[in-house]
């Protein structure tokens, strides 16, 4: 019987331990299992589920710790393991595994993998618990190499070796698209990793320069772009992962179509339940010629604490009981139950980083598959060769900064030199940053408040005037009249608090962060111009987004000229028009999301799109059609073609401007002479300028806030091609929590925005008609 502390709350009610990031789809059979034990156990604690995500975003985990309601324990990623535990919100479990010592049923450091304790280890000091291990494997189709008259039994152990046997093994039709992948990587191609195979962290012992653009670094990038090189490049290989994303993410692997694959030991369960008759081989990831192979795991599970938790003694005892091979036997028992109602049996357990727990969980379920047992006693010793990944301050930036790296140098925008040594300078500069911080200044906030004050009371003393001039009147009624003004201050006075409270005060607050290093977590320290100066003369990724969104720009007038021809064609006097006005403005009301899922279908290189294309074009003069999405020379033109969809918003604008020209003056140019194109230019473009310059004014502006499609369809790629303004904004607000630097690209935008609109308003007198 463990024992438990006195965790009764005061009006005898019990204690709520709040737990985040739990896998609630299918496993969560054992984790209902394991809490219920668990309050059986502790009859003065209740657990309670709480947000499941566990994503590259941290929006939900910060605002909880920043907002005094962080939950008590929750479940993160290695991979985002650095930037949890530099932001200073984590709390030190050393003094906790201490205490447990004594205790037979304890978290004890020895009964853990070395490279699995390690990972949640930061800055000397232990802050997560490893909860899986999920090592890299290299998983390969036997028959596949069979078929390809290559040995199964001689797998690819050296990276040459590798490139050569993935060239091998990659199979195209006769119009040199890829049938057969030679090689994917379902988990993240981890340019670190590789360095790590070559003996080379991504960083210096201290952690404190970055090591990414070294000889090992230029080595890894050349390899890795040789393996996509050998498969036809980076655009076949993206094409043909899109093409053939099934409902089930093992699908392709387990059709065939793909020969080898660097996945995780879970290749196994995946295998088991989606492809049972598969000749799965399973190997250690190659390494370079004369070097032992390693593996690693970016998404193995650790629980960590927060540092302002309520209830963190009661979340240790959660975490000593599910850690245990009591809590791992009852979880593994109530997923067994479900699967056996299901007509199927567990069948695996995973590969554990608790040794006790391992050897329960193979007592009770031992790997019983005959045809994967090999590859699951293969995953074991490789399991042996485990190291811990390197965790940084800054590993959100790094991680992208990485995959950036191999994009640019994959998709041939640049060389790996110069992809390393731009990715190597970014991740320093952050570096920088953060070992730098505490030697900046605090921001004085009086000097923000006190901006705010004068304007509070220029707009006082500008009402105050204005009332002033207004006694000097004389004259019957003048009384009444500044009674009445005076009411009027009255009444709009709760508006006027509002915007004072609600706009101006945040756009003063986000001034002021523009002059600063804060990250919401900690003060506010003073930096100057600097944010402004990175922008505009340091960071490539600002004239990236800006190159982007001006494309957009660049392409408003078609999307205008293709709505205005839409509603030509509806201002015609036919039956059933008001039916067709509908269906050409549904789409205008459709979801954001909605519309992005239905395009991404559209898009796919496999979809309806590509399919007529391939059909009409394609044979009559055998081009292929794009990979759109996942091309970096077609992936804006896409986003342009999905605005196309929507340009029955702007319709409802044209059509009402149509219906105002008065029908004298077509009447009068026809009986002149004037034939369609003539009156339209003559006519119909005069008298709808009013509406042109309107539309274009709200157009630029709404083209520099496009987001949701980035967002939904692409995530700023391929190749950071549609990394547009507000999506790198938010990314550095919202996932990076550089609220300072986010802050000064918001007024960057504010100027941008507020010059065009000027420049477009002042050239108005020269073209726009309103008589």
């Amino acid at each position: 019987m463990l024992a438990a502390h006195d965790t009764a709350s005061a009006d005898g009610g019990r204690v709520q331990v709040h737990v985040w990031g739990l896998n609630l789809d299918e496993p969560r059979f054992g984790w209902y299992a394991v809490v219920d034990a668990f309050e059986r156990q502790y009859p003065g604690v209740e657990i309670v589920f709480g947000p499941t995500d566990r994503g590259q975003d941290l929006q939900k985990l910060l605002s909880g710790v920043v907002g005094s309601a962080p939950p008590d324990v929750f479940l993160r990623e290695t991979q985002l393991f650095g930037d949890i535990a530099a932001r200073g919100i984590l709390l030190p479990l050393d003094k906790f595994v201490a205490s447990d010592k004594s205790r037979p049923d304890g978290v004890h450091e020895d009964d853990y993998l070395p490279g699995m304790w390690e990972s949640g280890r930061y800055a000397g000091k232990l802050y997560a618990i490893a909860d899986s291990a999920n090592p890299l494997v290299l998983a390969y189709d036997k028959k596949v190499f069979r078929d390809a008259g290559l040995d199964p039994d001689r797998p690819p152990r050296t990276w040459d070796d590798w490139r050569d046997t993935t060239q091998k093994l990659t199979s195209r039709d006769k119009n040199g698209r890829v049938t057969r992948l030679g090689l994917a990587f379902h988990q993240r191609d981890d340019l670190a990793f590789y360095m790590a195979q070559l003996g080379k962290d991504a960083f210096s012992d201290n952690g404190h320069t970055c090591a990414l653009d070294s000889l090992e670094g230029l080595q890894a990038l050349r390899f890795m772009k040789s393996l996509y090189d050998a498969q036809g490049g980076r655009n076949a290989y993206d094409q043909f992962v899109s093409s053939n994303n099934g409902p089930e993410e093992f699908s392709p692997f387990g059709r065939g179509k793909i020969a080898m694959s660097v996945e995780d030991d879970w290749v196994l369960f995946r295998a088991m339940r989606f492809a049972p008759d598969m000749e799965l081989g399973i190997v250690p990831v190659p390494a370079p010629a004369g070097r032992k192979p390693i593996t690693r795991s970016n998404t193995n599970g650790l629980f960590m604490i927060p540092a302002n938790a309520r209830q963190p003694n009661e979340a240790w005892d959660f975490l000593r009981f599910i850690h245990s091979p009591q809590g791992q036997l009852i979880k593994a028992a109530a997923q067994d139950a479900y699967a056996r109602s299901k007509g199927r049996r567990i069948g695996y357990t995973g590969l554990q980083p608790n040794r006790e727990v391992a050897a329960a969980l193979s007592a009770e379920y031992p790997f019983e598959n005959p045809r994967f047992l090999d590859g699951f006693e293969q995953c074991r010793k490789i399991l042996e060769c485990m190291v811990p990944v390197c965790v940084s301050p800054v590993s959100g930036p790094q991680r992208d900064e990485m995959l950036r790296a191999v994009e640019r140098a994959g998709y041939g925008q640049t060389t790996p030199e110069n992809a390393l040594a731009d990715a190597a300078r970014r991740i320093q500069e952050q570096l920088d940053l953060f070992y730098g911080r505490e030697a900046l200044p605090l921001f004085q906030w009086k000097y923000a408040w006190g901006a705010l004050a004068l304007l509070i009371v220029g707009g006082i003393a500008l009402l105050w005037g204005a009332a002033r001039r207004d006694k000097t009147r004389t004259g019957p009624g003048s009384r009444l009249q500044r009674r009445e003004d005076g009411m009027g201050l009255v009444f709009i006075s709760p508006w006027v608090i509002g915007v004072l409270l609600f706009t101006v005060g945040p756009m003063v607050f986000s001034m002021a962060m523009s002059f600063c290093d804060y990250d919401v977590l900690h003060p506010a320290r003073y930096v100057g111009l600097r944010n402004y100066q990175s922008l505009l003369g340091r960071d490539p990724l600002f004239w990236k987004s800006m190159a982007n969104t001006a494309y957009m720009a660049a392409a408003l007038p078609l999307g205008m000229a293709v709505s205005l021809g839409i509603a030509l064609l509806l201002n015609a006097k036919v039956k059933a028009m008001s039916l067709y006005r509908t269906v050409f403005y549904l789409p205008a009301i459709t979801p954001t999301v909605a519309a992005a899922v239905l395009w991404y279908a559209l898009l796919n290189p496999d979809g309806l799109i590509n399919a007529a294309l391939n059909a009409t074009i394609g044979e009559w003069f055998g081009v292929r059609a794009p990979a759109w999405l996942q091309d970096p020379a077609w992936s804006k033109p896409a986003i342009v073609l999905m605005g196309l969809w929507g340009a029955g918003g702007g319709m409802i604008l044209w059509l009402a401007g149509l219906q105002g020209i008065p029908e004298h003056l077509y009447e009068a140019a026809s009986i002149d002479g004037a034939g369609c194109l003539r009156r339209f230019w003559s006519i119909t473009l005069p008298m709808l300028t009013p509406y042109i310059f309107f539309s274009l004014v709200v157009g630029v502006i709404g083209v520099f806030q496009i987001f949701g499609q980035a967002l939904i369809l692409t995530q700023g790629g391929p190749a950071d091609t549609t990394l547009f303004y507000v999506y790198y904004l938010f990314n550095n607000a919202f996932r990076y929590f550089k609220m300072g630097y986010a802050s000064a690209q918001a007024w960057i935008l504010f100027v941008i925005v507020l010059v065009l609109t000027l420049l477009q308003w002042r050239s108005s007198r020269k073209w726009v008609h309103y008589g």
